[in-house]
C-alpha cells in the first residue's frame, strides 16, 4: 500500500479501531444510596453490579469490600427481617443500615455466610413497620455480576405444591411468595364457561366423577366466582407452617363427563397446595 493510500484509508481504520474498542461497563442507577432500588418480600433480581463504584465508607465487617451497589426496603412489618444473598453468582458482603442517604446507620454487617450459603451473606435485624433501611451490597472478593437478595421474616418463603386433581383443560397456576407478609396470586387458566375458585385446607385427592380424573383437592372454607385470588399474608409469626389449598373449576351448560349425561358439567383445575415459610 502506498503513502497516499494509507492517508486516505486512516480514516476508515481508526473508525474501526473506535468501533471494535470493548465499552466500559455503564454505573447501575443504584450505584449510591440515593438511587436505592426498592426491595419487596420474597426474591429480589436478578440484579447486575458491573460497573459498580466503592461508596466513601467501608463496610463495618469487611473493610476491604468495594463495587456496591444500595437498596432500600419498607417494612410492613415489625419483627425480624432476614436479607440474604445465598445461591448468587458472585462473592457478596452486606450491611443493613437505618437512617437516611445523608445519615446512615449501620445495624448489621455480614460477609460469608457459610453453610448453605457459601460465600454469600445473610442479616437478620429486628425491623419497625413503616420504616425505610438500606442494604448495601457489595464485593468481599473477585468481580461485580449477577445476584439476588431474599427478603424473609422467617428466614423461608414456604413452598407451592401441585395435586393432580384436573380435567378437561383447566389449569391452576401460583405465583409469590408465601411467607408472613408475603403476596400470593392463583390464577385460573382454560375456562370458558362460569369460572369459580375455592380456598381450604388440602382433601383428597377425592374423584368426584368415576371414571375421569377430575377430583377435589380442597375443601370449600371461601368461594367465588373469579379465575384469579390474590392477597398478602398477615403480619403474623404464627401462621408459619400454616397450609392452605386453592382450587378451581369451570361450569358448562352442555353434557359432559362430569357428572356424565346432565346438561351441564363441571371442568375442575389441580390443586395448589401452599405450605407457608
Amino acid at each position: 500500500m502506498s503513502f497516499a493510500s494509507l492517508r486516505y484509508a486512516a480514516p476508515a481504520l481508526a473508525a474501526l479501531a473506535l468501533w471494535c474498542a470493548p465499552l466500559a461497563a455503564q454505573t447501575p442507577a443504584n450505584d449510591e444510596c440515593a438511587g436505592a432500588t426498592a426491595l419487596a418480600i420474597g426474591g429480589n433480581g436478578p440484579f447486575d453490579s458491573t460497573g459498580a463504584t466503592t461508596s466513601a465508607s467501608s463496610f463495618t465487617c469487611n473493610p476491604s469490600g468495594t463495587d456496591d451497589v444500595w437498596h432500600s426496603y419498607t417494612s410492613i412489618c415489625t419483627g425480624q427481617v432476614t436479607f440474604e444473598t445465598c445461591g448468587s453468582a458472585i462473592d457478596t458482603v452486606l450491611e443493613l443500615y437505618d437512617g437516611t442517604c445523608g445519615a446512615l446507620n449501620s445495624l448489621a454487617c455480614s460477609d460469608d455466610a457459610g453453610g448453605t450459603c457459601g460465600v454469600a451473606s445473610r442479616v437478620r435485624v429486628r425491623l419497625t413497620q413503616g420504616v425505610t433501611y438500606f442494604l448495601r451490597v457489595g464485593i468481599a472478593t473477585g468481580l461485580p455480576g449477577s445476584y439476588s437478595v431474599l427478603v424473609s421474616h422467617s428466614g423461608s418463603l414456604g413452598s407451592f405444591t401441585t395435586l393432580a386433581t384436573g380435567c378437561d383443560g383447566v389449569s391452576m397456576t401460583a405465583s409469590g411468595a408465601p411467607t408472613v407478609a408475603g403476596a400470593i396470586r392463583y390464577d385460573l387458566s382454560g375456562s370458558t364457561g362460569l369460572p369459580f375458585l375455592w380456598i381450604g385446607m388440602p382433601v383428597g385427592p377425592t374423584v368426584i366423577c368415576p371414571g375421569t380424573t377430575c377430583a377435589l383437592g380442597a375443601d370449600i372454607g371461601v368461594a367465588g366466582s373469579s379465575t384469579t385470588f390474590q392477597a398478602t399474608l398477615p403480619c403474623d409469626p404464627t401462621i408459619l407452617g400454616g397450609v392452605i389449598a386453592v382450587q378451581g373449576a369451570d361450569l358448562q351448560m352442555t353434557t359432559g363427563s362430569c357428572p356424565a349425561g346432565e346438561t351441564f358439567h363441571f371442568r375442575f383445575s389441580d390443586t395448589i397446595v401452599t405450605q407457608i415459610g
